[in-house]
């Protein structure tokens, strides 16, 4: 199952659900699976927000499941699975019921209710990098990519988990893949690599904003898109 399908899954629990009220539903089953909160808790919830307890019936009844491991039998079904590694919607909604029931520390449980012969490691991080309903799958705004950059400016490249941290809603794979398309916005014929092209953006920005608040004392803020500027457009008017 791709991440796309993954995003689908809660889609398909929250239909009904306003536009404005979906962040709020997304924390409410982040809750409620993770059992912070009882089923009657969140019926309350749900209907405080959207005036319905639909969504969270859904997906009640979406995470019960029985206890038994799914048994593959088809050996070209499982080499199937195992080859191209990607999850079936049952061994997605078993991962999800295993949290529920098991919580995220205890993943060696976790994959034996799956029952597909998946790794504790492939778990936890089908949890963390797809299913978890707090992960932010929309396009990346012009801030994010600002304290993306800053991020990996403090951390380095590789050290993925701490920048993620830095950018709510974001998995570290997300980080990774958003920098190396940015990282490909930095032609060699500039002259620069992406941290002397990062410094220099980040501090013009610091000094327009100080100036800014000289002037017209407005709220704080780095980055100014009136006019819906992509952040790669910003970064490059620094080096005409």
């Amino acid at each position: 199952m791709s991440d796309n399908t993954s995003e689908n899954l809660y889609n398909e629990l929250m239909v009904g659900v306003a536009h404005n009220q979906i962040q709020e539903i997304r924390v409410l089953f982040y809750k409620y699976i993770l059992n912070s909160i009882t089923i009657d808790e969140a019926r309350k919830s749900c209907k405080e927000i959207t005036g319905s307890t639909d969504c969270i019936e859904k997906l009640h009844k979406f995470i019960e499941l029985q206890d038994t491991p799914l048994i593959y039998n088809n050996k070209f079904e499982f080499s199937s699975i195992r080859k191209n590694n990607s999850w079936s919607s049952i061994e997605d909604q078993r991962l999800i019921s295993a949290i529920h029931k098991y919580g995220t520390s205890n993943w060696g449980l976790i994959r034996d209710f799956i029952g597909t012969k998946r790794s504790s490691a492939q778990c936890s991080q089908r949890w963390l990098r797809s299913l978890n309903p707090l992960i932010n799958k929309s396009h990346w705004t012009p801030e994010e990519d600002y304290r993306l950059l800053n991020a990996v400016q403090k951390f380095g490249e590789k050290s993925w988990t701490k920048i993620a941290a830095e950018l709510s809603g974001r998995t570290d794979c997300q980080c990774r893949y958003r920098y190396q398309q940015i990282a490909k916005k930095f032609p060699a014929d500039l002259g620069v690599n992406a941290n002397d092209y990062i410094s220099k953006y980040c501090t013009e920005c610091i000094m327009k904003n100080s100036e800014i608040n000289k002037e017209e004392n407005p709220p704080a803020k780095i980055i100014k898109d009136d006019n819906d500027v992509s952040i790669f457009e910003m970064m490059t008017e620094l080096f005409e």
